[in-house]
Formats: structure tokens, C-alpha cells, sequence
């Protein structure tokens, strides 16, 4: 074969494997080489050092963790039969291969170039046109054994050995609730103190296998892998000096106060916190009978309120309250509340931008976390080596100190009541921006003075958020309704074609989860409590088309400028859009905003399209062809223009400027490109389902 150029990463058959289903003749890879790639890493030369350092890093961390493991290789099949290199291949299938595929995909994101979809894994074993030698290796099919990853850069070969302990998770971890692995331990005593950081770290250190560690955990989360620690909720075991691994009554109780409801914990669906509930009933009552105490009860089956002459349920000198606390802070969320009066302050009228910020950060922090962390006042502790996972930066690094920028102090209080992070977070975030406000200078601007003030009182009413009837397709408005702006009108018309696709009609899809990959954000409302809102985002560009929903979620919330929050819906005439703009908007932006059509931003989650982003633009997709009333002198409708309906737009003689054709290229590329994943996703399952039905001993085309 000639020179290779390209990289790759792949999975390398054991000796054994490579020995049996390995054939000769013109065009047979040789049995040294034989590989089921896992991901194109593009032309060698054009990867940098620090990409292959990632690259090499990442994966000889993923080898330290997985076992060899064994796949089955169940067709031979042909790949390009009428292209270049055809060739006779091995399929391979198994959960194991998805998982570490996953995870590599996961951990090498940033570095990965676009892959072909789907992924379908498979051993070449010759290239050649002659496709009658697919019936001589029918024997090749049976069990594949892989030790070996590789990174391999053109002819350079880097084998990592698979030498970790994780094996193939099997059936009794597709459960997401652990109903029996309390059963079977030893329980601690009574007053012994939990800390859930440092227990998981004994944990993950003393489980030989996924399976046990999961078994000391109440919850995992089935959309992520099973080797990620990160996938589990709720310990409620730890390791002891001697290695026994005990139940811990203080994390039975800390669990037990997280699901009452007292802080809540939004990262477990309200099916699955009803079943653990049941579970920790079986350990309450184990816990009357083992210390003779009938007022052992979990906090959902006690009373409302007890009068001064009841005793209330005795429960460890420690935990109750202090572990509680301490485990919702580093399980669900972390606010981080303390350094900040060390920090010096910027003038106040230094400009602040969060990404630029953000990229600053990362460089000055390197690959220190704990460091990053010092300029964000709250993270998500159970995500905590993602940059993703960190929230309401406030500090940047000025003259190569960290410094706190009035602001993005102002930013973040403006930001705060329509974010997503637990309730009692919010108001710890809101105490430690009032008090470093107080740190500001007395001679603050009357504009951050005015946002401030905005600020504290900004609680619009429910009914700015409610579907606002619209008799026909609408175009956004923003009018002043008191003390707020009242933003309005439709994303998207039903029935009309995107003005970017020319090759067919594509029109705004409907939404299957009622928008909630758009409305992620809350906002709590003067007369009927919190409401879920999305943003309006200006000063940006629409995310690459290559992201998944969350990447360009996350895209919009920290390129561009959110200037109006908003509930969405769906009526006769389109998706609609109802809210307020958020306080602290000047009056340009809102001006900017009344002449700016909205586009929105649609990704693949599941099978569906769902609105993820609405960005302001020039040129909108999905433009919204509003009725316009010609009226006689006396105010009586004359008569009824549907402007735009009968003509297309674009067809008006004029040349379009080079913003909108590329707007509409990138749109264009944007449709075809979910088309054809949606393609891929069903050809997989009809590949699937043929190779069940493959005879290989008919004559092979």
C-alpha cells in the first residue's frame, strides 16, 4: 500500500485475534496493521504540537482505564464498490465499543475534525474489486479481543496498552436507580462525619470494577458513560482505615434532605427521586430497629410544623445540617464566596467582554482548575475539569493579576434571577455581589447606579410571558408597558419555506418537548412566581453547524449579549415569542432590537429539531410575511396585503450584499447538514436490520 498521510486514533486486535482473522493475497493489510478505527484525526501535517500532545495525553489516560475487551464480528461486508478502495471488511458491534467511542469523543471534542456519520466499526481486512474472497472469509466472524489503542500519525504508530480495570457494563447497570447495593454493607456509626468529595475519591480508588462503584451510589445518570464518576448522584457509603466500605448514616440523611425538597436536586428526574425515596425508607426503618428509635423517619413522612413540647428526631451531632449543606455544594453546585475581598477592583468604567475574558482566563489558569475557579462565583462541582461548567465570571486578568471589573459584577446581578442555578444559590450569589458592590467607589457611574437599581426591583408580571394571541403572523415588537419593555411577536411562520434552502422547502420545525432546550433559564415574576424563559442574544454569530444542542446553547450564552428574556409557544400562525427585555438594556440595544429580525437556531436532540437559540440578525431564515392593513380615512379596514406571500422575496432585482449571501450559504449548509444526519440515523437502523438478514451464501454483488 502506498504512503499513508492521514491520522487516526483505532483500537488494535490482541496477537491472537490479529493471527486468526488475518488473509493474504493482493491487497491484504497486514496483520500488524490491522485496526478498527475509531476517529479520523485529518491530514497529519496539519495537526500541531499541542493538538497531538492533547491527543496523546487524553488517549493514554483513556488506555489506564480499560481492560482488553472483547467485541463480536458478526458480517463480512464490502465497503465502496463502485469507488475508490473498495474493499472487504469485518463488522464489529458491541456495547463496549460504543462506550469507549463515547468517551473519546467526549474527552477529544475540541481537537476532533468533522467525522462521517454514522459510525459504523469495522476491521478492513483487503482492499480489492474482487468481491467473491468475501465468501472465503466468512471464518473471520467469532469473538474480537482489542489490548491495544493507537494514535497514528501517517506511517507512526503509538500504541497505548489497555491496562484498567474498566470492563463491559453489564445489564444490571442500565438501571438508573440503585434499589440493593446498601443491603449488603456494614453500617457506620451513628455520629461518623461524610464528605462527599473526598468519600467518592476513596470510592473510585477502592472499586475493582464500574459495577461495584456504582452499587455505593442511590443514583447514575443513564445519558452519560458509565465510567465517568461523574455519572453518579447521592453516595452513601465510604471507605474506612481498615478498607471496609460501610453505609454512612450521614450520607442516608444528607441524601434524605436533598430529596425532601429543602434544596431540591433538579439533576435527577422526579420518577427516579420518587424511587430512591422508597429505598430510603428501608434504610430509616433499618435504622429505628438497629438503634431503638421509632422517631427515625425521613424528612417527607414527618410532620409540617411540631409544637415546643415535641423532641424532634435525633440525629447525628454533625451532618444533619452541616454534611447537608456541605454535599449540596459539591455535588449538585459550588459557590465560590471566598478571596474575593483580596482581589484589587478595575475603574469602573473598564470595558468587559466575557468571552475575551474567558480565553485570558484559560490561559492564565493552564490546567489548574482550582485556579480558573478563583474568577467565577459559582460552578457546577460535579463537572468541575469542564471550563463549561463555570458560571458569572466577574474577575479577568489585568496586568497579569486577577482583578475584579465592576462590570461584570453589574453583569452578573443583572444575569442572576433568569439563570438556571439552584434557588439557594442564587441568593448566596446575590449576598457576595452586594457585598463586593460596597467595595466600588462612592463616584460610580449613574449608568451602573440606574443598572443596579434595575436590578433589585426587576420582577415583571406573569402575564408578559403568556401566549399574547396573535391573530396573524407577527413581527417582533418592543413597546414600553410601565416600568418594563414587553418584547413580543414570532420566531418562525408556520408554512413558509427557509429563504436559504433553494433545493427544496424546509420549514420551521415544531417543537416535541415544549421548547425546553430553549427555555433552560428562569425568571421570577411579581404576581405568579418563576416561569422558564430563554434569551433573546444580539452582538454574535450564529454557532457552527457542526455543534451539538448544548456547545451552541453554550455559544450564544457567552459570545453574544442577552437582551430580552422570553417564553415561547406555538399557535396557528407560527412559534411566538412573549417577555421583557432585561434591565439594564439601553436605549440603543433596544432600538437595535425593533428593527432586528429574529432567527432561531435549531439542533438534532434525540430525533427531533428543537429551537436551542433566537439571535437577532439582518436577514432571518424564516421571514414573517405580517398582514398589512390599508385603511379608508374612516379608520374602516380596506383592505388585506399578505406582503411577501405571492413573491419571493429574493427575486426582486436588487443584489443581495456579501453578509446575506453568506448568511444564506451558511444557512443552506446548516439544513442540508441536518438532513442529512437525519438520513444517516435511519440508514443505521435499516443497516442494522439488513445485516440480519444477509446470506453470505448467495452470490455477493
Amino acid at each position: 500500500m502506498a504512503d499513508q498521510t492521514g491520522a487516526m486514533i483505532a483500537l488494535i486486535p490482541a496477537t491472537e485475534t490479529a493471527q486468526r482473522i488475518a488473509v493474504t493475497g493482493d491487497g491484504a493489510v497486514e496483520q500488524d496493521e490491522l485496526h478498527c478505527t475509531l476517529f479520523y484525526l485529518g491530514e497529519q501535517q496539519e495537526l500541531g504540537d499541542a493538538e497531538r500532545a492533547t491527543i496523546g495525553e487524553t488517549i493514554a489516560q483513556i488506555a489506564t482505564q480499560w481492560a482488553p475487551f472483547t467485541v463480536a464480528a458478526f458480517a463480512v461486508d464490502i465497503f465502496n464498490p463502485d469507488g475508490e478502495q473498495p474493499c472487504i471488511v469485518l463488522g464489529l458491534g458491541g456495547p463496549a465499543l460504543e462506550l469507549l467511542h463515547d468517551q473519546c469523543e467526549e474527552s477529544l471534542a475540541p481537537v476532533l475534525v468533522p467525522q462521517k456519520k454514522p459510525w459504523i466499526p469495522h476491521i478492513t481486512l483487503q482492499y480489492t474489486a474482487d468481491f467473491d474472497l468475501a465468501a472465503d472469509y466468512v471464518d473471520r466472524v467469532g469473538p474480537v479481543t482489542f489490548d491495544r489503542i493507537a494514535v497514528v500519525y501517517g506511517d507512526e504508530w503509538y500504541e497505548y496498552e489497555l491496562t484498567g480495570d474498566l470492563e463491559l457494563v453489564d445489564a444490571a447497570l442500565t438501571a438508573s436507580v440503585n434499589a440493593t447495593g446498601w443491603k449488603s454493607l456494614p453500617i457506620a456509626d451513628r455520629d461518623t462525619t461524610f464528605a462527599f468529595r473526598e468519600a467518592t475519591d476513596r470510592l473510585a480508588s477502592r472499586a475493582q470494577t464500574v459495577q461495584q462503584f456504582a452499587s455505593w451510589f442511590f443514583y447514575r445518570d443513564e445519558q452519560k458513560l458509565a465510567n465517568n464518576r461523574n455519572s453518579y448522584r447521592l453516595p452513601f457509603a465510604d471507605v474506612f482505615d481498615d478498607g471496609t466500605v460501610k453505609l454512612v448514616p450521614a450520607a442516608v440523611f444528607s441524601a434524605a434532605a436533598q430529596l425532601s425538597g429543602a434544596h431540591g436536586i433538579a439533576s435527577i428526574p422526579q420518577a427516579q427521586q420518587a424511587e430512591i425515596r422508597k429505598v430510603i425508607d428501608q434504610i430509616y426503618a433499618q435504622f429505628q430497629t438497629m438503634w431503638d428509635d421509632p422517631r427515625q423517619v425521613p424528612p417527607w413522612e414527618r410532620p409540617p410544623s411540631k409544637s415546643a413540647a415535641d423532641e424532634p428526631v435525633k440525629e447525628p451531632t454533625v451532618a444533619a445540617i452541616e454534611v447537608e449543606e456541605y454535599e449540596v455544594d459539591e455535588l449538585i453546585a459550588a459557590v465560590n464566596s471566598a478571596g474575593w475581598s483580596s482581589y484589587p477592583v478595575a475603574d469602573a468604567g473598564h470595558e468587559w467582554d466575557a468571552g475575551a475574558a474567558r480565553q485570558r482566563l484559560e490561559s492564565w489558569a493552564g490546567d489548574d482548575m482550582t485556579k480558573f475557579r478563583k474568577a467565577f462565583l459559582w460552578y457546577d462541582a460535579s463537572n468541575a475539569e469542564n471550563v463549561t461548567a463555570y458560571k458569572f465570571p466577574i474577575a479577568d486578568v489585568i496586568n497579569g493579576k486577577l482583578t475584579i471589573v465592576p462590570r461584570a459584577v453589574n453583569n452578573a446581578k443583572a444575569r442572576l434571577s433568569n439563570s438556571d442555578i439552584p434557588a439557594g444559590d442564587k441568593t448566596r450569589v446575590l449576598g457576595i455581589l452586594n457585598r463586593i458592590q460596597r467595595r466600588f467607589s462612592e463616584t460610580a457611574s449613574s449608568e451602573e447606579e440606574a443598572l443596579t437599581a434595575a436590578v433589585d426591583t426587576f420582577a415583571p408580571p406573569v402575564a408578559a410571558f403568556a401566549d399574547p394571541g396573535f391573530t396573524g403572523p407577527t413581527k417582533l415588537r418592543v413597546t414600553r408597558e410601565g416600568d418594563y419593555h414587553r418584547v413580543s411577536g414570532h420566531i418562525a411562520q408556520f408554512g413558509i419555506c427557509h429563504r436559504g434552502v433553494r433545493a427544496s422547502c424546509v420549514m420551521a420545525p415544531r417543537s416535541q418537548t415544549d421548547y425546553a432546550q430553549f427555555k433552560t433559564g428562569s425568571v421570577l415574576t411579581a404576581d405568579a412566581g418563576l416561569v422558564a424563559v430563554g434569551k433573546i442574544t444580539m452582538e454574535t454569530g450564529h454557532a457552527d453547524i457542526s455543534l451539538p444542542a448544548g456547545a451552541a446553547a453554550y455559544h450564544y450564552d457567552n459570545t453574544g449579549t442577552g437582551v430580552a428574556i422570553v417564553n415561547v409557544g406555538e399557535d396557528t400562525h407560527g412559534i411566538w415569542a412573549s417577555g421583557v427585555m432585561l434591565p439594564g438594556v439601553d436605549e440603543a440595544k433596544i432600538v437595535e432590537l425593533r428593527a432586528s429580525p429574529i432567527s432561531g437556531d435549531w439542533r438534532l436532540v434525540g430525533t427531533s429539531l428543537e429551537l436551542v437559540a433566537a439571535l437577532a440578525v439582518n436577514t432571518p431564515g424564516f421571514p414573517i410575511h405580517e398582514p398589512q392593513y390599508a385603511m379608508r380615512a374612516s379608520g374602516e379596514q380596506n383592505s388585506l396585503v399578505a406582503a411577501g406571500i405571492l413573491a419571493d422575496e429574493t427575486d426582486c432585482g436588487c443584489a443581495l450584499t456579501a453578509a446575506a449571501e453568506e448568511e444564506e450559504e451558511r444557512v443552506t449548509a446548516a439544513v442540508e447538514q441536518l438532513n442529512a444526519e437525519f438520513a444517516a440515523l435511519k440508514a443505521k437502523q435499516d443497516e442494522k436490520a439488513a445485516k440480519r438478514i444477509i446470506d453470505l451464501d448467495l452470490p455477493v454483488r
